[in-house]
């Protein structure tokens, strides 16, 4: 919602060249809003009474407390640093310029990932309560294809339409962020993935494994950017984000392999065997 209404307020502010920032800001300030009143509607409309909220409030209570909220917030600090200590790098071993291109080419990213974050939380009472069996439905290659299927698609519009974008959103002298675009959509897919896996993990009370998965992920973009920013700059950053992504999948997928076989090791209950 947020990236529509971006694009909303820039073509009915287009005729004013000079104020495309302020447009931006106002964009990204009333997709929010709207957002917001969707999600306040519709929790308006089915937010659980009488023994169900209880039983809500139940299950917020444990996912603060503090024996799952250490761990939550350890790995929350490891995908803020796996998320932005390239820039942070960038800024330290590389020019301005090369930050300030992709500075630009992230914010493009960022707007389609936002919304997609949102989405992912409303999953998360349904995914809290399911046992072993539902788990594993949840990880059916069939859900994960689609997902990496819509980040693919979303990935190839941007990739294609990265010039008019960036011109529309920076001007003309962000063209050169273009390469940088082109490379960092495609974690589109990867983050699709990723991110969906990390929140059904942490709903599923995964936080150790959640923490291993994110630390590997940011220590192998740590190595990456330092073996090779100083050299490529800002398309190096962009590369290794990808090959970081890959490589926190693959973590998650081992994860996820050992929920498997936890299930399977549970005697199956009958009602719900179909």
């Amino acid at each position: 919602m947020v990236p529509v209404s971006i694009l909303a307020f820039l073509f009915f502010g287009r005729g004013n060249s000079g104020q495309v920032l302020w447009w931006v800001v106002a964009g990204n300030i009333f997709g929010y809003l709207a957002q917001a009143a969707v999600f306040w509607a519709w929790w308006e409309k089915h937010k659980p009474e009488g023994p169900a909220l209880l039983e809500e409030q139940r299950l917020i209570s444990d996912s603060v407390a503090w024996r799952r909220s250490r761990i939550m917030g350890l790995a929350w600090l490891g995908n803020l640093a796996f998320n932005s200590i390239d820039m942070l790098m960038l800024g330290l071993m590389s020019s301005p310029q090369q930050v300030g291109l992709y500075s630009a080419a992230y914010r493009v990213l960022n707007q389609v990932l936002v919304a997609y974050y949102l989405f992912l939380q409303g999953l998360y009472p349904e995914l809290s309560r399911q046992n072993l069996t539902q788990r594993i439905r949840m990880l059916r290659p069939k859900i994960l294809l689609i997902l990496l299927g819509a980040g693919a698609a979303i990935a190839a519009v941007l990739a294609m339409a990265r010039q008019p974008l960036l011109t529309l959103l920076f001007g003309h002298q962000f063209l050169a962020a273009g390469p940088l675009l082109f490379l960092l959509a495609w974690a589109i897919p990867l983050d699709f993935l990723t991110s969906y896996l990390s929140n059904a993990y942490i709903a599923w009370g995964m936080e150790n494994s959640i923490l291993l998965c994110t630390a590997i992920a940011a220590v192998s973009n740590i190595l990456l950017n330092l073996l090779w920013i100083p050299r490529y700059g800002a398309a190096a950053a962009a590369v290794n984000t990808l090959l970081s992504y890959l490589i926190f999948l693959a973590s998650l997928a081992l994860a996820g392999r050992y929920t498997k076989e936890r299930a399977r090791a549970v005697p199956a209950i009958p009602e719900l065997v179909r």
